[in-house]
């Protein structure tokens, strides 16, 4: 089965000189079908919860979502009583993205420790059923290896049953696994190096098709929405020099990665439906998370293509 096209807009803050609900209407009004937030307490982004409630006020039918949280910085029941609340709000637009953490620079600046993935992956492992259970059940106790709760209530049900939709993301194989038994929508992304450093040769076609291999294989014949996010988007004429210039944002990275690359949209609007019709029938992800100041210059051709069915393209 080939899933529709799929595009939120990722943003941490409004554009210069527009304020949030503003900006949440705009990217509303342009055909965006998401705004998503990532969790970083380094950098001046807004804090998401708060934000996202902001912006589902402010709209009616965007839904609002997490890209991702840190499942290390908060408490699952404290978590599950804020993600709620949103999901109440928005009356029901919620989605919950949820990762192991990837940033050394925010634990530091929270003086909490940066464990090896082995064990960030295993206290996600830990917390995501534990959330589960505290959008469904009135109490819930745990006595776990990462988690206690006693009796715990965990607030307002959600407005969306069982529960948000729950978003999964990474790289590497423990929480690609992870994903699969556990996750509604599946995030494959870039996978970073131990100290949370980039991974260049992450980001190239040969490691994306084994990244989205695996998750395919765990998954069988389980039909569950694939996702990524566009790491860099340029809509321009002149294709080669974008590429050249997001090869040297991307500290020297070969343009012929960037060029092949599925984590990047660059060229002409009509070059990035080719790269995106390529990529979905290559890997199968059809959700895709866009940022940067060519988001306005994509939203005709991501509400076309969202808006188009399986196929994307117009009769």
């Amino acid at each position: 089965m080939t899933r529709p096209f799929r595009f939120s807009v990722q943003a941490n803050a409004p554009p210069a000189g527009q304020g949030w609900p503003a900006f949440a209407r705009r990217i509303e009004s342009l055909g965006y079908g998401g705004l998503v937030m990532a969790d970083h307490v380094v950098g001046n982004g807004l804090s998401p919860f708060p934000a996202l409630a902001a912006a589902a006020a402010a709209t009616t039918t965007l839904r609002v979502g997490t890209l991702v949280l840190d499942n290390d910085f908060r408490n699952p029941l404290l978590l599950a009583r804020e993600a709620a609340t949103v999901d109440v709000i928005s009356n029901g637009r919620l989605e919950l993205g949820i990762g192991a953490g990837w940033h050394d620079r925010d634990n530091q600046s929270l003086g909490i420790g940066y464990d090896p993935p082995r064990v960030r992956v295993e206290r996600l492992a830990e917390a995501v059923p534990l959330l589960k259970r505290l959008f469904t059940e009135d109490e819930v106790s745990h006595a776990g290896t990462y988690y206690r709760h006693d009796r715990a209530h965990s607030g307002p049900k959600p407005v969306q049953r069982p529960h948000p939709p729950i978003l999964i993301a990474g790289g590497g194989d423990r929480i690609l696994e992870l994903a699969v038994k556990q996750a509604d929508l599946i995030g494959v992304v870039p996978r970073t190096r131990r100290d949370g450093a980039p991974d260049r040769a992450a980001y190239s076609w040969e490691t994306a098709l084994d990244r989205f291999a695996y998750v395919r294989g765990l998954l069988g014949d389980r039909d569950v929405e694939l996702n990524t996010l566009v790491f860099g988007m340029i809509v321009t004429d002149d294709r080669a020099a974008a590429i050249a210039e997001l090869a040297k944002r991307m500290e020297g990275a070969p343009p012929e990665m960037i060029d092949r690359s599925p984590f990047f949209l660059v060229g002409s609007l009509a070059e990035m439906r080719a790269q995106l019709l390529r990529v979905r029938d290559t890997f199968g992800v059809s959700y895709f998370n866009v940022r940067g100041e060519h988001v306005e210059a994509f939203a005709p051709l991501a509400k076309d293509l969202a808006g188009n069915g399986a196929g994307g393209h117009r009769d």
